[in-house]
């Protein structure tokens, strides 16, 4: 017996000439002494529906992986920018903190109303407060009594945002 061909995609044709997907099967059986050919005849125009929106899907799907795998290493790659620019500000930050901390002038950091938030070793020889006595108080407790008034004026002016010129006194 020969093995003959299964499942083979054809068009049909209806009586009105329009064409439809159909799937062929031939097979040949034996009956008694007589071998009889089979054909199986199967409208597949639903499946073949169901495949064509199943590779749409797909090829959509496989478009959005692209679109979104670009998306993502557009995405990557500034975030590995930010990460070399936050090293680089890092590297910045650590070199000003090592001239803050090494310079023999005083340097403060206080917020506007006077509150004293950095102290550097040069503020301690000056004053005599150590940087944890001095810290969270106000900046106004370095200076002289006599000088309080001007003190308060620079403060305000410093508040407004204005320029505050070198200024000479007695802080202590």
């Amino acid at each position: 017996r020969q093995n003959l061909e299964k499942h083979i995609p054809f068009l049909g044709r209806k009586n009105n000439g329009k064409k439809f997907p159909v799937e062929l099967s031939l097979d040949v059986v034996r009956l008694g002494d007589a071998e009889l050919g089979i054909l199986v005849i199967c409208d597949v125009t639903e499946r073949s529906q169901i495949e064509q929106e199943l590779q749409e899907a797909h090829e959509k799907l496989r478009e959005r992986v692209r679109e979104r795998t670009r998306e993502l290493s557009l995405t990557n790659r500034r975030l590995q920018r930010e990460i070399v620019a936050g090293r680089q500000r890092e590297e910045d930050l650590h070199f000003l903190r090592d001239i803050v901390r090494s310079s023999d002038v005083a340097i403060i950091g206080r917020t506007l109303d006077g509150t004293v938030v950095s102290w550097n070793p040069a503020a301690r020889r000056l004053s005599g407060y150590s940087a944890k006595e001095i810290m969270g108080k106000s900046i106004l407790t370095i200076v002289a009594p006599e000088r309080m008034a001007e003190a308060r004026k620079l403060m305000v002016k410093a508040r407004r945002g204005e320029r505050l010129d070198h200024v000479d006194g007695v802080l202590l």
